[in-house]
């Protein structure tokens, strides 16, 4: 198999590109089939480890930027760990929806970690979230990572 790297912006790629298509979102093909990318049916084939690993890590570095903007200079003094809770937060509702936590980022600003722990637990999303709430209070509150 050819390595990535070496395939892009070849003139077989062009072609395909042209051919199939380039859709960033999922869309029905003409035989009915959910793809995505340059004509890839997800329904025969699914998405390979790598893949999915690549798109992880793009979406772990744009949560993590919104964090620290939401966050503001605190967040360099932060330890990785409530970093991470943070960025845990943002990846699964979005920095708009991140923002909203006023009175948990308060806490945060100010360093009080039991405090910030207390707020996010006292919300709809630690209700909406359960168990991976509770997990990321515990470490926010802390500073440990918790299985």
């Amino acid at each position: 198999m050819a390595d990535l790297k070496s395939l892009e912006n070849t003139p077989l790629m062009k072609m395909l590109i042209r051919d199939e298509g380039f859709h960033n979102r999922m869309y029905t093909c003409p035989r009915g089939k959910l793809t995505i990318g340059v004509g890839f049916n997800l329904e025969a084939n699914g998405l390979c480890d790598q893949a999915i690993f690549v798109q992880l890590r793009h979406d772990i570095a744009k949560s993590q930027g919104s964090a620290e903007k939401v966050v503001g200079p605190v967040w360099a003094e932060m330890d990785e760990v409530r970093q991470d809770v943070l960025t845990s937060m943002v990846f699964q509702m979005g920095a708009g929806g991140f923002a909203k936590f006023t009175d948990t980022l308060a806490a945060v600003r100010e360093k009080n970690w039991a405090q910030a722990a207390d707020h996010m637990l006292n919300s709809r999303w630690a209700k909406q979230t359960g168990k991976r709430a509770r997990r990321l209070a515990e470490m926010m509150r802390t500073g440990i990572y918790v299985r």
